[in-house]
């Protein structure tokens, strides 16, 4: 169980704050996609909704699964009796299984298809490849945890060139926005890789995350109010 958490323990629950706030802005800008793509019809902005609604319920999965967990232990703790830690233990590797396998799927998936959307692949040849490509390297790899970081970064990172390159062409404060946003979400990842080691990477990589989601909000709160204008 211990080897299951990389939170410190004065942060437990404060990281499932932190992601009930990111899954809101996920769904905030999913419907916010959607709307677009009622009145375009446009799909770019139909898979747009799609990948930012498969973020939200990406961690509204890790969320319950950490919530699970955090309880679990902290009910150890306080009882300290041999055979309820070591059913607490065997119920929690389930969940922990079940849920952040739901997680890492959901997310990558999102950030796929994000990458799809901006970079306009059309070929379901090169599709397939992708998805079967980063299917086979997170989830059958002995270093599962470090190859799906590796690959939410590399994923992120593209994404963040596609986004400054937009920046480049238009040089407005909602696209540097968006570029900084992946390009803190990058970063995030890459710390997220080292909360293996040292358990303050976690917090970190947490606070960067928010950060990262929070300036999508900004620019949504920002887009949202130039419109009603």
């Amino acid at each position: 169980m211990v080897g299951f958490i990389f939170s410190p323990r004065w942060f437990y629950g404060i990281d499932i704050v932190f992601e009930i706030f990111i899954a809101m802005i996920t769904f905030l800008i999913a419907n916010y996609g959607y709307r677009y793509y009622r009145i375009s019809r446009d799909k770019r902005y139909k898979y747009f909704s799609l990948a930012f609604m498969l973020i939200g319920f990406s961690f509204i999965s890790k969320i319950l699964t950490n919530f699970s967990i955090y309880y679990e232990v902290l009910k150890t703790l306080d009882f300290g009796f041999i055979t309820i830690t070591t059913k607490t233990i065997q119920v929690s590797d389930v969940l922990f299984s079940m849920g952040f396998f739901l997680f890492r799927v959901l997310l990558l998936s999102a950030f796929l298809l994000l990458l799809f959307v901006y970079e306009d692949v059309r070929s379901k040849k090169i599709k397939t490849l992708l998805i079967y490509y980063l299917l086979l390297t997170t989830f059958f790899s002995q270093y599962v945890f470090f190859i799906f970081h590796l690959n939410a970064a590399l994923l992120l990172f593209m994404l963040f060139i596609n986004a400054y390159e937009n920046y480049i062409k238009k040089a407005t404060k909602s696209s540097s926005i968006v570029a900084l946003c992946f390009l803190t979400l990058t970063i995030s990842q890459i710390v997220f890789i080292f909360s293996a080691i040292n358990k303050l990477a976690y917090v970190i990589a947490e606070a960067l995350q928010l950060f990262g989601f929070s300036l999508l909000l900004y620019d949504y709160a920002t887009v949202s109010r130039d419109e009603k204008r």
